[in-house]
């Protein structure tokens, strides 16, 4: 094989690798934007979980308050 195929070919493979290249980055944005919709997701249920308690842990003060005064 000369030295031009030899090039030509290394070209091709380049150019291959570069699609190739482009395609996984996409792919890992992608993925990258759906984790950080799943994160923030999370987040804003923790944040409810977290008032839910609170809300629940003062109920329960306010009942055993009660039952001490009765």
């Amino acid at each position: 094989m000369e030295i031009h195929e030899r090039m030509e070919a290394l070209q091709r493979n380049n150019e291959q690798l570069g699609r190739k290249l482009m395609e996984a980055e996409r792919t890992l944005q992608n993925k990258l934007m759906e984790h950080e919709t799943e994160l923030e997701e999370t987040h804003l249920r923790l944040e409810e979980l977290c008032s839910e308690l609170s809300l629940s842990n003062r109920e329960e003060k306010e009942l055993r308050a009660k039952d001490v005064c009765v």
